[in-house]
Parts: structure tokens; C-alpha cells; sequence
């Protein structure tokens, strides 16, 4: 094979990933985990079945690859956020933010992922391995703004958890509710609450 051939075949591999994965997330929000099946997936990206097959083995893997789909740009954004000369408050400021616009904008999707107890377990790995990425990313900044002098010394493995606890239980309120909260709200609370507390000053 040349490599014009190749590209082409990348391409074409790509658009019609793409196109499986429009339809997988209109599948699975018209009718959910139990409704989404080889049929409808093919029937919603207008290609057959046997080509379907091509690129997923089953319900699984195409579960996977949208995860991995939705979650791509919000990791990008919060590394581009990680490797700026941005003071930690900022980073963390914008972290929160990334999260909390992109969780908005997919909120029928990520209320699959987050709520459906079918979808979290067959995606039980993936989210385990985010949730790290997402401990240790606001570890880092913390541990950042610590040498810095931006925050006082913390501990900050348990900081961690506290906001990212403080996040996602965000998330799922405003899922659980079918909300969409204002996004810088949501951040400034967050950021209000870590860095400030409750006491009176």
C-alpha cells in the first residue's frame, strides 16, 4: 500500500468514526444503555451492520470510544492549562472551569456515564483511570502554588479529593436536577470555598 493509499484509508477511517460516534450518543440519549444496539447504531450512522462490525466488536468498545471521545478535549485543555507560566491560582481557576463548561455543554452524555449504573460498569476502568489523572492534575497545581506561595502549605493528596469531590458532586447535582448552572458560578464557588473557607475575615 502507498502512502497516499494509507492516508486515504486513515481518512476514511476517521470519518467514519466520527459518523459511529454522532450516532452511538444520539442512540444512547434517545434510549439509553439498554437501547443501544448494533442495529440502531448502524441504522442512525447509515451504514450496514457488517461495516459497523469493522471498527467495534460489540456494545463495549464503542462505549469506550465515545468515553474516550467526550473526555479528549477537556484533557488536552486542562494540559494546556498545566504548562502555562500562569500563576497556580489561575491553572486551578481555569481547570474548574474547563471542566465545569465541558460537562455542561455534554450534560446528557456525561449523565449516562456518571448515572447510569450499566454504562459506569462497563466503563468502570476508564473512569478510574480519569478520576486519577483528574487527582493528580490538581495535585500538581496545588503542589505548585505551595512552592510558589500562592497557597499556604496544604496536604495537598487530600485537598484533591475534597475539590474534586466538591466538582463532581456539582456535576451530578445539576444532572440529577436536568440544570445547567452558570459555569463561572460554579468556578468562583468552588475557588471561593477552597481558598477562602467559611470563617469571617
Amino acid at each position: 500500500m502507498t502512502k497516499l493509499e494509507q492516508r486515504r484509508k486513515e481518512m476514511v477511517t476517521s470519518v467514519m468514526r466520527e459518523g459511529i460516534y454522532e450516532a452511538v450518543v444520539e442512540v444512547l440519549t434517545e434510549h439509553g444503555l439498554d437501547g443501544l444496539t448494533m442495529d440502531r447504531v448502524a441504522a442512525q450512522a447509515g451504514v450496514g451492520k457488517a461495516s459497523l462490525y469493522k471498527y467495534f466488536a460489540n456494545k463495549q468498545e464503542m462505549l469506550r470510544f465515545v468515553h474516550a471521545k467526550a473526555i479528549e478535549p477537556v484533557t488536552a485543555a486542562v494540559q494546556t492549562h498545566l504548562k502555562s507560566d500562569i500563576p497556580a491560582d489561575q491553572k486551578l481557576r481555569a481547570i474548574l472551569r474547563t471542566w465545569f463548561e465541558h460537562l455542561g455543554e455534554h450534560q446528557v452524555l456525561f449523565n449516562l456515564f456518571c448515572n447510569d449504573f450499566g454504562v459506569e460498569g462497563l466503563l468502570k476502568s476508564e473512569e478510574l483511570t480519569e478520576q486519577e489523572r483528574a487527582l493528580q492534575d490538581i495535585s500538581n497545581v496545588l503542589e505548585e502554588g505551595v512552592r510558589s506561595s500562592v497557597f499556604r502549605k496544604v496536604d495537598t493528596a487530600r485537598t484533591s479529593l475534597l475539590i474534586f469531590g466538591a466538582v463532581r458532586q456539582l456535576v451530578e447535582q445539576q444532572l440529577a436536577n436536568d440544570e445547567t448552572w452558570p459555569t463561572d458560578e460554579l468556578t468562583e464557588h468552588v475557588m471561593d470555598f477552597f481558598s477562602r473557607g467559611l470563617q469571617v475575615r
